[in-house]
């Protein structure tokens, strides 16, 4: 295959999730109650976390596509005692030994839920 057929197909792959964030992701273990549909609540950490998302370790497999609540406690770290926020599960992975990893988007943050967040980082 000629280079030019070459970097005209790889840029017409589609982007990782890494390629397509803007924030950052830091490492933080934070507890979380997750309220999924049907108001049952699971509890997991979180692994990683951005202004735009986090990634949990969770009890079992998610819905890619399911909208749910997250709390966080960031009594540890100084802040307010919880943190809630709307999140959609974007994607979700067994990695086995029972554990889950969630990757979630937040949904209609507000300016102060966004500069408790920016505080994080």
């Amino acid at each position: 295959m000629a280079l030019e057929n070459r970097i005209e197909a790889d840029t017409t792959l589609a982007k990782t999730g890494a390629e397509r964030r803007v924030a950052v992701r830091r490492a933080m273990h934070i507890m979380a109650d997750i309220t999924l549909p049907g108001n049952l609540t699971i509890m997991g950490h979180t692994m990683d976390m951005s202004i735009g998302g986090l990634r949990a370790e969770v009890p079992y497999m998610l819905d890619a596509g399911q909208e749910c609540v997250v709390e966080l406690d960031l009594t540890h770290l100084g802040g307010p005692s919880y943190l809630k926020l709307i999140a959609e599960v974007r994607h979700c992975q067994d990695n086995g030994s029972g554990r889950v990893h969630a990757g979630m988007q937040f949904k209609n943050i507000d300016a102060d839920t966004a500069q408790i967040l920016q505080a994080l980082f």
